[in-house]
């Protein structure tokens, strides 16, 4: 689990990069200003949905489903209800033009984190205990 994890965060690393390197482009500084915080902004609600998925593997179908849609509601709520508190909270995100690199940058690095927590929550495969030829062969 831990590698996967950390597999989770070398690639929000890399996808943050290609976003940081879109947004300056795109906006110059406040690109990359707003492609930071709305990468922090999904990173951490991400995180603890990938846990919540891979904490399930292995477990009845019925853990497994509530381990998904609560990592789904969770990662969708932390998402938009913490973009929105900041975009009203900060002035900043409020200027013409920073305001659709704020709103296309949590879009952006939303779908991407989504589709990387996907991807490694479905190649995981929980580890389990080695049974001894000996004990295997009498039951």
């Amino acid at each position: 689990m831990t590698r996967t994890l950390g597999y989770y965060f070398a690639g929000s690393a890399v996808g943050w990069l290609v976003l940081a390197g879109l947004c300056y482009a795109r906006w110059q500084e406040a690109g990359l200003i707003c492609a930071t915080v709305t990468s922090l902004i999904c990173l951490v609600p991400t995180a603890l949905s990938l846990f919540l998925s891979l904490r399930s593997a292995g477990k009845s179908g019925v853990e497994q489903l509530t381990a998904v849609i609560g990592g789904m509601v969770l990662r969708m709520g932390a998402a938009l209800g913490i973009g929105v508190a900041v975009f009203v909270a900060v002035p900043y995100f409020k200027q013409p033009g920073v305001e659709y690199a704020y709103w296309g940058s949590l879009l952006l690095f939303y779908l991407f984190s989504l589709a990387l927590e996907a991807t490694l929550a479905a190649r995981y495969k929980p580890q389990t205990p080695a049974v001894p030829a000996d004990e295997g062969a009498r039951t």
